[in-house]
């Protein structure tokens, strides 16, 4: 699952990341876990595709530049609520 999130994250441009994370932020609705997901320009750069040594199909990154941001966002929503709680809080 993470690296399903890192590689469209990467995939994501800034203004797509953004979006992203406010969809998020209202999710969890939560101050103390939206406050730690809050930050400066950091929370936005790549992350390390190397850290999860998994597979990973290029197709679903084909499929998911070609989405509008609405698309990728509602992408991102989904995945989120998918998680377990246990992670959701993570």
């Amino acid at each position: 699952r993470m690296q399903t999130l890192v590689q469209l994250w990467n995939t994501a441009n800034q203004e797509e990341r953004v979006a992203s994370l406010r969809k998020l932020i209202d999710i969890i609705d939560d101050v103390k876990i939206s406050n730690r997901i809050k930050g400066g320009q950091e929370i936005l750069k790549d992350l390390d595709p190397y850290y999860y040594p998994v597979h990973f199909p290029r197709t679903w990154k084909e499929t998911f530049s070609a989405l509008p941001v609405e698309g990728k966002t509602e992408v991102f929503e989904k995945l989120f609520k998918a998680l377990p709680q246990a992670e959701q809080n993570a």
